[in-house]
């Protein structure tokens, strides 16, 4: 039981430091003079492949292959599976999530971002009982609604609601609005791609199953990148410098943390983390960036996003065997399903 409970406490920390890390580095790569413009699709596309190699190093010396079988035909088998084509279903949906936001974070400050980001927790509550058969108890329902009106609480110090306007502006900028749609359009993303991983890992070797989802991440990012009319003009790695190459180093490490957390915990894991990450990210960034603002309303809201995250996991015990087993149990039925189709 210690064990376990270190277990969890290391993948929350490490977890916390990664998702703190990510924004700020992100948001600084962001605001330098001269180095605005590279291009986030070739951010994807180097952090898939980085994911990749860590992934074949991992199943090189750390995973059990039978006898008469190389590291690559043990791989190839693998990838002969009909469950190849099931890891495209999260791949894709990962690879326009991280679209959507490395473009949000170029348009709207820390603040907003940092804050919207934790309704992830909310969208990955919602699919896992409509797509998992999850069972919630009142007291998660009740987590899920402190979180949506924390959301709300931050952002009520900033709009005009009577005019529809930013105060302090003027007006609602369009960019604004955009990426604003692109983190909501980031969260639901990120909620679809967390309940297919959670589904396809636990009965899967993780290291096999991230190389599939890499090859479908690899695959789209290079047609998404090749499709940008700036990397023709510009170049691939156009204004990367050491900055851009830390901020692909840590979201491809949040990459195998996310698939590592999903497999041996839960998806409740990471959005708790994601949440303390946001009192230490929006904290840093006012003291580095000062592009927010951190009064009253803001503090009020930041609290119950973060207290209805720890009610979310604290109040999720009584029945996470139950919710396990049925996970199990459509992952049988899953393999049941392929063999008789197979015969």
């Amino acid at each position: 039981m210690g064990m376990e409970f270190d277990k969890n406490l290391i993948f929350f920390v490490v977890l916390v430091i990664q998702n703190s890390s990510m924004t700020l580095v992100s948001k600084y790569s962001r605001n330098r003079d001269h180095h605005q413009n590279y291009h986030s699709t070739s951010i994807v596309l180097m952090q898939e492949i980085i994911k990749m190699l860590i992934c074949l190093y991992a199943v090189a010396f750390h995973e059990r292959i039978p006898e008469g079988q190389t590291m690559f035909s043990y791989i190839k088998k693998d990838l002969m599976n009909r469950n190849f084509l099931y890891s495209g279903i999260p791949a894709v949906i990962y690879t326009i999530q991280n679209n959507l936001l490395y473009y949000s974070l170029s348009v709207i400050d820390i603040a907003h971002y940092t804050i919207m980001i934790q309704m992830k927790i909310f969208t990955a509550a919602i699919f896992s009982v409509v797509f998992l058969g999850r069972r919630l108890n009142m007291k998660r329902y009740f987590s899920l609604f402190l979180l949506v009106i924390g959301v709300i609480t931050i952002n009520l110090n900033l709009i005009d609601f009577s005019g529809g306007r930013l105060l302090g502006t003027g007006k609602v900028s369009t960019d604004f609005i955009k990426g604003m749609m692109a983190v909501l359009g980031g969260t639901v993303c990120s909620g679809l791609a967390g309940i297919s991983i959670e589904y396809l890992l636990k009965s899967s070797s993780l290291w096999l199953k991230n190389i599939q989802f890499c090859i479908y991440g690899i695959g789209l990012s290079i047609i998404i990148s090749f499709c940008d009319d700036k990397v023709w003009q510009y170049g691939l790695f156009y204004d990367f410098d050491w900055v851009v190459l830390l901020v692909i180093l840590i979201q491809a490490a949040g990459g195998i943390l996310v698939a590592l957390v999903v497999k041996h915990t839960n998806i409740i894991v990471k959005g708790y983390a994601s949440s303390f990450s946001l009192v230490i990210s929006t904290t840093l960034s006012f003291l580095l960036f000062e592009d927010t603002t951190l009064d009253t309303t803001f503090g009020i809201g930041a609290i119950l996003v973060v207290v209805a995250a720890h009610m979310y996991r604290k109040y999720g015990d009584e029945t996470s065997k139950e919710n396990k087993n049925v996970i199990l149990a459509s992952v049988s039925s899953s393999k049941e399903l392929e063999r008789k189709l197979e015969v």
